[in-house]
This record gives structure tokens, sequence and C-alpha cells, in this order.
């Protein structure tokens, strides 16, 4: 079930019924299928209703399969771990969780998979030390699992980024338990290889938000510890001292920030690229808000009808870079509620464990605080529900039910009546929302048509004229559908259509130029008729100079100056302008190409080529101090040699 794609669907149909034989077990002995946990709900509602309708609306119903086959079964794995029972353990004494075998084997075995998942990985080198170890791994499960480019290294991250802080709160644990009790799994030395491991990997990972989601976690875990964590947190600072002392501050600095790359320091270059994946997934939700559009399919549908950038055209990613954001897009707004009511569950429960300060308070620290880095770590990357790392998050989550302090009678029956009660709601509102509120009906049937304009894309080619009748229905009452019903159109070579449908977007919204922008990058009809309408977009105006620059070098330097009043962070359009100038204003190309230097140097270009204009017109000091300013080792070079030749 973790490798659906590499079997036939009929081996399917037989797993799945296979995951429902221990629950059928543990009716036919205890009279009831599994223990209550608050998290019972929500993840049974995500399996049973939310991931098959996933699978029925989806504009990849094959990927959407895989997925729930995926989710299938680490929701299975959840229960059996909920449902295990704690061997040599009587119930009365299950706060003594450290004599429960089957959490700390959870324990260890994420750690072993972690050290098989780093044989899988591949990714770039971005860290000193860390990057070098990591290409030297050898590629060995990979190919076995059916991942030839690799694992993804930022979701192991994220899953890892959970289970450390435990390892390392159970590890301080054992130092502070009696010396008697420090045999077997309760010996520090255990702890030592846990923590050793789990650190190491997110390291290797050389995943920036796991390391800093790793930080967060960590540092918690050191403050709930209270006086008990002073030594280790004084351990693990004179460690990093050490590490930084012998890498160099410099060195360390700029592989957190730059990850090896040539270009400045903007916010966006920080995250990688993430805000614009977020304003594509933002308006893939406004489309698909009800339901979503299709489980896991997301990734695949981004490049076709909400691309990034040119040069990412045929990139798949595998998520929106954010877990609530891509919940969202999984299931509509209703599953990702669902979604949200099961962390703030799971959270709320690993919280309580803590404040209870009993015998479990080592472990509920350790959950708590990794719990809290991995929902961190998920605002600005994903571990997302069906992907095979998530399993990850149904075990720790499992783990968490049994550390949990158990609910009385009275508040099971209270939360019973509370679901019972928001069941009903929820059902009520859904219907009533759908036979009468206008807006509700509108939304089901944008997000009908933006399914089946995907769907048309990606697999049906033959849906493409009921996806254009379907668009054109859909955006007389939600115009931001007029740009699907472009992309359906020029994809049935109907310019007349596309740009009738494109013109009244940018009449409605400045929202969507970016995207006209790559799809149409030389149409001047529209970016004409962008400037007119959206008179402070920024996007626009760069748009119809880009057009321009051929053909009207003045005008397409007033278009860029125009624009950059209303955007001034943008260092390609400043390059851009410095490129035009640099022929006839050589001083203004100057403090252009320095504009964009100080704004992210694009590509490594704008503090290069200021050092060169400069250079040109014979001002070699300021040839010199614009090629340091640069990251590039060209341009770094070009200044030791003009240094050189002033002496």
């Amino acid at each position: 079930m973790l490798l659906p794609e590499a079997f036939p669907t009929w081996t399917r149909w037989i797993a799945l019924p296979l995951l429902l034989l221990p629950g059928v077990l543990r009716k036919h002995a205890t009279g009831s299928w599994s223990v209550s946990t608050p998290l019972n709900g929500p993840a049974l509602l995500l399996l049973l209703f939310f991931a098959p309708v996933g699978i029925v609306i989806s504009a990849l119903p094959v990927v959407s399969w895989i997925r729930s086959c995926s989710l299938a079964w680490s929701v299975s794995a959840f229960f059996c771990i909920v449902n295990a029972p704690f061997a040599g353990v009587r119930e009365s004494e299950r706060a003594s969780i450290h004599r429960d075998r089957l959490s700390f084997a959870l324990l260890v075995c994420a750690a072993a998979a972690a050290i098989l998942a780093l044989l899988a990985i591949r990714t770039e080198a971005k860290l000193p030390v860390a990057g070098s170890i990591a290409e030297m791994l050898p590629n060995l499960f990979g190919t076995i699992l059916g991942l030839p480019a690799g694992a993804d290294p930022n979701e192991l991250a994220g899953v890892l980024v959970l289970f450390a802080p435990v390892a390392l709160a159970w590890c301080i644990g054992a130092l502070h338990s009696p010396r008697e009790q420090r045999e077997g799994e309760r010996s520090p030395v255990t702890g030592y290889v846990l923590i050793l491991v789990f650190y190491t990997a997110i390291l290797l990972t050389q995943s920036r938000d796991g390391l800093m989601s790793a930080g967060v976690a960590t540092v918690l875990t050191f403050a709930l510890l209270g006086r008990r964590g002073l030594l280790p947190a004084g351990v693990t600072l004179v460690l990093l001292f050490a590490a930084v002392f012998a890498i160099g501050s410099g060195r360390m600095v700029d592989s957190l920030l730059f990850a090896g790359k040539h270009t400045g320091l903007t916010f966006d270059s920080v995250l990688s690229f993430r805000f614009v994946i977020w304003d594509r997934g933002l308006l893939a939700l406004r489309d698909v808000l009800p339901a979503g559009l299709g489980f896991g399919a997301f990734g695949r549908v981004l490049p076709e009808l909400y691309p990034v950038t040119l040069s990412h055209g045929a990139v798949v990613l595998a998520d929106a870079h954010n877990l609530y954001l891509q919940s969202a897009l999984d299931f509509g707004f209703a599953g990702a509620v669902v979604f949200l009511v099961l962390i703030a569950a799971a959270l709320r429960m690993s919280w309580r464990a803590v404040r209870l300060r009993g015998p479990l308070e080592y472990w509920s620290i350790g959950m708590f605080a990794g719990l809290t880095g991995f929902l961190l770590f998920n605002l600005f990357d994903a571990v997302s529900l069906g992907s095979r790392a998530g399993v990850g998050l149904w075990m720790f989550l499992g783990i968490l039910c049994r550390i949990a302090p158990q609910q009385t009678r009275d508040e099971r029956a209270a939360q019973s009546r509370r679901r019972r009660i928001a069941a009903t709601v929820a059902i009520v509102a859904a219907l009533g929302g759908v036979l009468f509120l206008a807006p509700v009906r509108s939304a089901l049937r944008t997000q009908h048509a933006t399914v089946v304009a995907a769907r048309a894309f990606m697999v049906s080619p033959e849906e493409l004229r009921e996806a254009r009748s379907l668009t054109a229905r859909a955006a007389r009452q939600t115009p931001s559908v007029g740009w699907l019903q472009g992309l359906v159109c020029e994809r049935l070579d109907d310019v007349r259509g596309r740009d009738s449908a494109w013109t009244a977007l940018v009449g409605w919204s400045a929202r969507y130029i970016p995207l006209l922008r790559l799809r149409a990058p030389y149409s001047r009809v529209l970016a004409e008729r962008a400037v007119a309408a959206q008179a402070t977009s920024a996007e626009a105006h760069f748009w119809l100079a880009g057009i321009l620059a051929a053909t009207d070098t003045a005008r397409a330097i007033a278009l860029y100056r125009a624009g950059l009043k209303y955007d001034t962070d943008d260092g390609l359009s400043w390059y851009r302008l410095g490129s035009l100038l640099a022929s006839s204003d050589p001083k203004q190309a100057i403090a252009a190409f320095g504009e964009s230097c100080v704004h992210g140097d694009p590509g490594a270009n704008g503090c290069l080529q200021a050092g060169r204009t400069a250079e040109q017109i014979g001002d070699i000091p300021l040839a010199i101090r614009w090629y340091d300013k640069s990251r590039y080792f060209v341009a770094r070079d070009r200044a030791e040699q003009l240094r050189r030749g002033l002496r």
C-alpha cells in the first residue's frame, strides 16, 4: 500500500480490505472497533469521506488513488499503534510509559528509517561539510523504492523534526532517572545514539526549513525541561559554537541564507520562490474551494493551469509548500477544517500531558516540542497527507495517543455529543448552502469547470469543448474563471476567444497579470489593455516594456521607470532597465544595475554589469566597489585584478 503504483490495480483492491483486519479482530475480541481517542473521528473522516471524494472529483484519479492508498495504510498503522496492548503492563499502570516497549520500539524504528532514507535522498550541496557528506552517500534504496531521482529531503527533514525532540527529552529523562532503572532501553547511551541519528539525518538533508524547525523544537524542549535542561542546553551551545568556529561564521551564514547560490539576498530568495507558489496555490484554491482539485493533483496541474515561470513550465512540484494550503487544495474547505481539527486535538493532547508533569513528563515534553516544530515546518514546506513520508506523522500521532492521559467516561460522553452536534450542523449547513445559497452553487459550478478543464489538459483532450462551455458559463458569475476560459480557448486554437476572455479578466483584476504575461508574453494587445486597465500594476508596465524593448526603446524605458515606482524591489526589471540605458546613458545604467544588485542580483548579473559599465567609462574605483558587492566569483576575481592594477 505504500508502493501502490508498483502493483496492478486488482492487488490494491485485495490489499485495502486487509487493512480492516486488525479492527475486525479487535471487535471480535473486545466488542469495540478501537480505543476512543480525540483523533479517531477526524482521521476516519479524512480516510473514509474526503479521500474517496478526492478521487471521484480529481482531475488526475490515478494520482489521487495512489495517495489514498498511502493514506489508508498510514491511518491503519495509527489505529494499530493506538490499539496495541501494553505488553507486560496492567491497564492501571499505563502511566509508566517507559515500560511500554512498543512506543520505544517505534522511536527506534523511526531512527532506522531515517538511516535508510538517507541512502535514497538526492540534494544539491547547500551547507558546508554536510553537503559534501550527502553527495557521497550511495543511492542504494532510490531505485528499489521506485524513486530513481531520490527521496525528497525536505519531507524527510519534516518527519524527523517530529521525533528528534522526543529522543532528546527521553535521553534527558534517562539521565535523571534512578540509577537502578538505567538499563536496557532506559540507558542514556541509547538516547545518545538516537539523538545522534536524528539530528545528523536532519543536517544531511540540508533542509533549511528542517534545521530551523528542529532548532525551535529543541529550544522549546530545553525551556519546558526547566533546570533539568540547562546542562544539555549548555552542551548544545558549546557544540554549536565549536561547529561555527571550525566552519567559519561567514561561511555558515552564507550557506544558510544563500544555499550555495550566486545571487543576492531577498526575503523571497531565502524562501526559495515560495511566495510565487503560494500565490498560485491561492488562485487555484479560489477555483476549487468546495471540494479541492483532487487528492494530490495540485502539483501536477500547477504548470498547466497556474504556471510559476516560463523556465518552470515543465516542473512538477510535489505540493504547495504549505501543508495547510495543500490540505485545502486536496480536500476543499471542509476537509482542511477537519485536518486542522485533527492537528489542534493532537496539540491539545500533548500540551495537556505536559501540564500534568507525571511519569509521562519527558515523553510529553518531547512530543509537544516535536509537534510544534512540525507545524512550524509545514508553514514553509509540506509533509502532505498521502505522501510516503506522511506515514511518520501518523505513527507519531499513534504514540501520542498512547502517552496522552486517558479520557474519563464523562469526557468521552461529552466529546461524543459534541461530535454529533458538529456533524449535524455541518450536514445541515452543506445541504442548506447547496439548496438555498447562490454563492455556494456558483462555487460548485466553478469547481466542476476547473476540474474538467484540468482533466482536459492533462488526460482527456476530448473534454476540451465541454471545458470551454463550462468555463464560459462559470465566468459570467465568477470573473476569475476567465483565466481558465482563456486557457481552454488557447488550447483549441481559438485566439479570439482567448483574447476576449483575458481582456475581460484584466479589466476585472490585476491579480492575473503575472499569469497572462507568462502565457502570452508577446501579446501587445493584452499588455496595452493591462497598462490601461490597471495603471498601478508594476507587472503590467514590465510586460509591455519587455515587448517594446526591441522596437521602441524610449517608451520601454519610460514603462520600466513607471513600473519601478510601484515595485522598487524587482531586481530583474532594474537590470533590464540598465541594459536599455547602457548605450545612451552609462551613468544612469550604472544606477539601474546597482539597484538590481541590491535587490537580489538576479542571475548574479546586476553587480557584474554595474562594474563592467563603470569600467567602460573609466571609473575603476567605482567598478571595484560594484564587483565586490557581487557573490559571483567572476566579478570578485575581476575586482582583484583591477585592484592589483591600481597598486
